[in-house]
């Protein structure tokens, strides 16, 4: 069973830069890899080019293999060949978590933090994933 996620990045105009990930959503694996590696907006923009994935790597480089996983890349959808797997552009949190109705949390970086909702909550008051670590 799989732990579903999306990745955002708030942009300059308030709007929302947003992935898929299938794999690992949870806090103690996709919250830490992005509070652990994904500090900068340029960082996350690295990763977020890199379109929809099946699972999260520390690094935001694109690979697939069906037998072997490294965590240190992203098995990206487009390195599987699939095409339509691109960033896309939201008004609002709300908006992603909608559209990407059966993910379990969304992980947002705003203001140079992680933050992070539970779709299955309803609450929407954003939390910060360091804190949920007990960082």
């Amino acid at each position: 069973m799989s732990t579903r996620s999306t990745i955002a990045i708030k942009m300059d105009d308030g709007k929302y830069r947003a992935i898929y990930c299938h794999h690992d959503g949870y806090l103690e694996y996709n919250g830490e890899m992005l509070v652990n590696n994904y500090k900068t907006a340029d960082r996350v923009n690295a990763l977020l080019d890199l379109g929809d994935m099946s699972s999260l790597g520390s690094e935001p480089i694109g690979y697939w293999d069906d037998f072997k996983h490294d965590k240190t890349k992203c098995e990206t959808y487009r390195e599987r060949g699939e095409d339509g797997v691109d960033a896309m552009i939201f008004d609002n949190r709300e908006d992603i978590m909608d559209y990407y109705s059966d993910t379990e949390y969304n992980y947002f970086f705003e203001n140079g933090e992680w933050y992070y909702l539970e779709n299955c909550s309803g609450d929407l008051v954003l939390k910060k994933v360091k804190e949920a670590l007990g960082k």
